[in-house]
């Protein structure tokens, strides 16, 4: 392959990379927030029944033990979910059944979505834990209300007391919790913290053109690490489906995968610099770019301290934009005589 025809097709490549680096793992999600559940509770006080939160702000978990039936009612007061020892059901003419597929209930509700119809249930799973997301706990507006819009920097509770009702064994009871608003940070740290990484992996790059590209990969090595990290922290507080929780695992692999390859594919001609350019637009984009919004919310739902993430999601956005630059480098940078230098 000839120099001028290995940066043509590498720079096709390079504009391609977006187009077919998978959605990431927050798209769509509620992996950050500027809002709180707490003093999430059952009132009364039911053996076997517990209630928790799995998301920053919405997603409602509960863990059924006892004998009898759960049913979890929707927001006409039709039975919505129901849950025993051989699982849990969903009814499918509840309305909530699709009001809580959108986030601000922003749907079309189809002729089946009848409060007053009597159920009929579709199977979810064969154990008795669900997880699922209720309008009633967080606040149904982009914009934050008036409170919050006033003092955006103070705490302000949104929600004294948010309630589900249910009926365990045909008694009622409810879920109770609290919304809070938490200010989010201040992001000139992260930012001056990324500006800092950028300098020095910039250095980094430089080496590349005398043919040191380990450097550069090690920075990403590291930064592949620490989203790996992270994002396995969140299994230890999502109680979700198995095929959502999968993702936590599997786009830290899969970045990690891209990094490993293109330590592996260096010093081949072509694919070396095909691999790291490939590495640096998956590591920026599903390591960094998807998990900047940390930068500017409060809550995370890893079990690991805020920062760890915001710093892993800045390391992995400059590390990748420095794999791609060692990339671009390797391009122009190619010796006639030779479609790479050997390292």
């Amino acid at each position: 392959m000839t120099t001028l025809a290995l940066r043509h097709r590498c720079v096709a490549f390079l504009a391609l990379v977006p187009g077919v680096v998978p959605a990431p793992m927050h798209g769509g999600g509620q992996a950050t927030s500027n809002y709180r559940t707490d003093q999430t509770a059952v009132s009364p006080a039911i053996d076997g029944l517990t209630v928790g939160y799995e998301d920053s702000d919405s997603t409602v978990t509960l863990d059924w033990t006892g004998p009898g039936e759960v049913i979890v009612l929707g927001y006409e007061g039709e039975p919505f979910l129901r849950i025993d020892p051989a699982g849990v059901e969903r009814n499918v003419h509840s309305p909530a059944t699709y009001l809580n597929t959108d986030r601000y209930a922003r749907v079309q509700l189809p002729a089946k979505a009848d409060a007053t119809a009597a159920p009929e249930w579709e199977r979810l799973s064969t154990t008795p834990s669900t997880s699922w997301h209720d309008h009633r706990t967080h606040w149904m507006d982009p914009t934050p209300s008036a409170d919050v819009r006033a003092h955006p920097d103070q705490m302000t509770i949104v929600f004294p007391r948010w309630e589900i009702p249910v009926t365990v064994a045909g008694a009622a009871a409810t879920i109770t919790g609290r919304l809070l608003w938490v200010p989010p940070p201040s992001r000139t740290p992260w930012l001056l913290l990324g500006l800092g990484l950028a300098v020095v992996l910039g250095l980094v790059v430089a080496l590349v053109r005398k043919g040191r590209v380990w450097p550069v990969l090690a920075v990403g090595a590291v930064a592949a690490t620490l989203f790996a990290v992270d994002s396995i922290s969140y299994l230890t507080v999502s109680t979700g489906t198995n095929s959502g929780r999968v993702w936590y695992v599997t786009w830290p692999v899969g970045v990690a995968g891209a990094v490993g390859v293109a330590a592996i594919q260096r010093r081949r001609p072509g694919r070396g610099v095909i691999s790291l350019a490939v590495a640096g637009a998956i590591l920026a984009i599903v390591g960094g770019w998807d998990r900047l919004d940390s930068l500017s919310h409060s809550q995370e739902i890893g079990s690991l301290p805020d920062w760890f993430s915001r710093m892993s999601a800045v390391g992995c956005f400059v590390a990748g934009l420095a794999l791609l630059g060692a990339a671009v480098v390797r391009i122009f940078a190619v010796a006639p005589a030779s479609v790479e230098p050997a390292n």
